[in-house]
């Protein structure tokens, strides 16, 4: 028969590392080894797997098909793993462009900048050209979405949390 002075302490450190082991693994602030991910949604190919935490902030641009003028977002990485959209900015006006920034918005040096107060999204889905050099800016490196492909490709980008997606 096994003794009781023995086997409590030793199913009580099994729980313990159990637990460790588990809570180890979750996304807590303070623990997020997480990444942007840049993928075709349709096969799964992983383009982009970069390093990012809760409060990292990443630029995105584009040549706007009809104005052929450059088109620049900023995105914030959220605590909860979400991108939120910050900004948009542009020099010229047209289709494509955003058109419903009556409210939150400044004009500087002939830039529009619209200030966005959507929800954070799970991702973004986007069709990527070469004619339209869609690129992204993170942590001061360049990272080419546009030369991925010789054709139109459908991107996903999203927040990869670990053990999550």
């Amino acid at each position: 028969m096994l003794n009781k002075k023995v086997v409590l302490p030793f199913i009580l450190l099994i729980v313990v590392l159990l637990a460790g082991i588990l809570l180890s693994n979750m996304p807590f602030a303070g623990n997020r080894a997480w990444s942007l991910r840049v993928a075709d949604p349709r096969d799964r190919v992983v383009y982009y797997d970069l390093e990012v935490k809760a409060g990292d902030i990443f630029s995105f641009s584009l040549r706007n098909s009809v104005s052929k003028s450059v088109v620049s977002g900023t995105f914030l990485i959220t605590e909860e793993g979400l991108i939120k959209p910050l900004t948009t900015a542009f020099t010229s006006y047209g289709p494509g462009l955003p058109f419903d920034f009556v409210e939150d918005y400044l004009i500087e040096d002939g830039v529009v900048t619209v200030f966005h107060h959507d929800p954070p999204r799970d991702k973004i889905r986007l069709w990527v050209n070469p004619q339209t050099e869609e690129t992204i800016y993170l942590h001061d490196q360049v990272y080419p979405l546009s030369t991925l492909s010789e054709s139109s490709i459908l991107l996903e980008i999203w927040v990869a949390l670990p053990g999550l997606n």
